[in-house]
């Protein structure tokens, strides 16, 4: 049963209400945000394993389309051709790998928990909420970070702080509101909780609809130039099932909710570009 409780939504402060006492998480009525408590979590989580092994599919089958979507949208509204580029929580660098490809005007950086000693960028190891940048940037891009950080609102504050007067902000997230989401909720009323137990896990902090993200940014002095559904890549699907019946037989579910994600255009995730106004 859904209960009322004195915890306030990370993104409105607004009252929220509990859905999963297992799993902390909460949802708020105003602006329709998902969000998890995070009572305790792992140091190790984003580890080396967090790449190589536990979300191995993910990290071998980086999202170009998305990456060259963003290169297309920078260079349609940067008239100049010298800027400098920050990428929060990095990873591997493939992203900044292949901007780097594109368009070598672009002075690269990025930022992580984790190593890399990649030549191809400016790399600086450590949380960007604690690290006193260097410089402020012309465009900063989190790709499938902002699920992550427990306070949404300091997130922002720190982007916006470190990003130049009429800079652009790029972000992909969570769209809670997909048919991915609507379905593992339905199963999970259903007592098959296995999708929604991954999709709700405690590496997904926030989980965002269109409203509930356009509202953190709207609220944080940013003025949303695009904002849009789409579905990542099939095969960076993490896929836990060994059986290769079971393991085909859901790659095949997905593709279909994929597939009808696509026509009424509520994907998985959300792409959103935005300006810092003066």
């Amino acid at each position: 049963m859904v209960e009322s409780t004195n915890t306030p939504c990370t993104i409105c402060q607004n009252t929220a209400v509990s859905l999963d006492n297992r799993l902390h998480l909460f949802r708020c009525p105003r602006c329709t945000h998902t969000f998890t408590l995070p009572v305790e979590v792992d140091p190790q989580l984003y580890s080396e394993n967090y790449f190589y092994e536990r979300h191995k599919n993910w990290f071998s089958n980086p999202d170009y389309n998305l990456f060259k979507f963003f290169h297309k949208i920078l260079r349609g509204i940067i008239q100049q051709k010298k800027i400098k580029l920050l990428d929060v929580g990095c990873g591997k660098g493939d992203f900044l790998k292949y901007i780097k490809q594109l368009d070598s005007d672009i002075e690269l950086y990025g930022i992580d928990l984790a190593d890399n000693n990649s030549p191809e960028f400016h790399f600086i190891k450590g949380d960007v909420f604690k690290e006193d940048m260097p410089m402020q940037f012309d465009v900063v891009c989190g790709n499938a970070v902002i699920e992550h950080v427990d306070n949404p609102q300091l997130f922002m504050k720190k982007l916006t702080s470190i990003l130049l007067p009429n800079g652009l902000l790029f972000l992909s997230t969570i769209n809670n509101l997909s048919l991915t989401y609507k379905i593992a909720r339905i199963l999970k009323s259903l007592r098959i909780r296995a999708a929604y137990n991954q999709l709700y896990g405690a590496h997904h902090l926030q989980h965002y609809t269109n409203r509930s993200l356009r509202h953190l940014l709207e609220s944080n002095g940013c003025q949303i130039l695009i904002q849009k559904n789409y579905n990542y890549p099939l095969n960076s699907i993490d896929v836990i099932e060994d059986n290769p019946f079971i393991k085909r037989l859901y790659i095949a579910g997905v593709w279909l909710i994929f597939f009808l994600q696509s026509l009424s255009k509520t994907g998985i995730a959300q792409i959103v570009v935005c300006r810092k106004i003066p």
